[in-house]
């Protein structure tokens, strides 16, 4: 169990705004690990004068205090019911506690190997809650950078749970014009101008969700493009996924590579239109265009591999970092 009891020399204190006269557990019964990451570890507790439960995230001050101030700095910024939002912070001489909304439906990955399909109007469903918050994200001044299905967690089991993205140990505060040029994110999610260490913007986190898309409707985990910039087909598609992957590449020839795809432009796309039975989000304008069948989407067993390995700086709850990436 971890404590936040500290002695009596002199403590360098890493966050502005931090609980330095009370103990977390002053106000906190601890409860449970939940998970744990290289640098971090994650419990449930329950604040006791409401008993209304939490997440607690632990870091030890053993890490690079530049990554623990923006990943605090972007949480201390946001206030999206599509986010994972912060409540509050106690700091020791050794460790930070988070205090952090819990959420308990799982990660999105979870729920694609759970329900083996999704139609277009359920992915559409999805992606305008990604959408509605990354755009929230990019007016913010804030680029994740990390976007994928293990960092998107449901907030409760419930079918129509609201969906949250987490984990910004990667995502970095930007100016209206500044660019990025550090290596970071996850293989398979990244956008091409990361992986080339070209500069890049807040676009990156769209292609992120174009990928996210991809994977929920064309039950493909093969590279989305194939050499040259065209769409690649998924082995085995029927009809309805041949379709489906028509309308997606041509959705994905509206960007120019260049300026971007923005999230006003995504969420301003039709949204499909099954019946006229009323559906969670079958209204949404979403990423995803008209469509009239069902499509399936990938099939996973648990002892399948995504790629799904963070890198750069930061700190991730689902892999060890690796070795560190370039300055911006």
């Amino acid at each position: 169990m971890p404590t936040s009891r500290s002695g009596a020399c002199t403590v360098e204190y890493w966050v502005d705004g931090s609980r330095r006269d009370a103990t977390v557990e002053d106000f906190y019964n601890m409860g449970p690990e939940l998970g744990r990451g290289a640098t971090s570890v994650v419990f449930r507790c329950e604040e006791k004068q409401t008993e209304k439960p939490y997440a607690v995230k632990v870091l030890k001050k053993t890490i690079d205090k530049k990554i623990v101030r923006t990943e605090i700095g972007v949480l201390l910024r946001l206030s999206h019911p599509n986010i994972i939002r912060l409540k509050e912070i106690f700091e020791t001489e050794t460790e930070i506690f988070l205090i952090l909304e819990l959420v308990t439906g799982g990660e999105l990955f979870d729920r694609i190997v759970e329900r083996g399909y999704y139609s277009e109007r359920d992915a559409a469903h999805v992606i305008k809650q990604i959408l509605e918050a990354v755009a929230y994200l990019h007016e913010n001044g804030v680029v994740h950078r990390d976007l994928k299905p293990e960092n998107l967690l449901y907030a409760d089991l419930s079918i129509d749970a609201p969906l949250k993205i987490a984990d910004f140990g990667l995502s970095k505060i930007i100016d209206e014009q500044v660019t990025m040029k550090t290596v970071c994110g996850t293989p398979g999610y990244c956008a091409p101008e990361i992986l080339r260490g070209n500069a890049y913007g807040p676009e990156v986190d769209m292609w992120s969700v174009g990928v996210i898309l991809y994977i929920l409707t064309l039950r493909s985990r093969r590279s989305l493009f194939e050499e040259g910039g065209s769409v690649r087909a998924p082995r085995g598609s029927g009809p309805a996924s041949v379709e489906a992957e028509r309308r997606l590449q041509s959705w994905g020839s509206q960007m120019d590579l260049t300026e971007g795809f923005e999230t006003g432009s995504a969420l301003s796309q039709p949204s499909p239109v099954r019946s006229s039975a009323s559906v969670p989000g079958s209204e949404a304008r979403a990423a995803v265009s008209s469509a009239q069948a069902e499509v399936p989407i990938l099939q996973l067993s648990s002892s399948e591999e995504l790629d799904v390995v963070s890198f750069g700086t930061g700190d991730t709850e689902d892999s060890s970092p690796q070795s560190p990436a370039s300055e911006e």
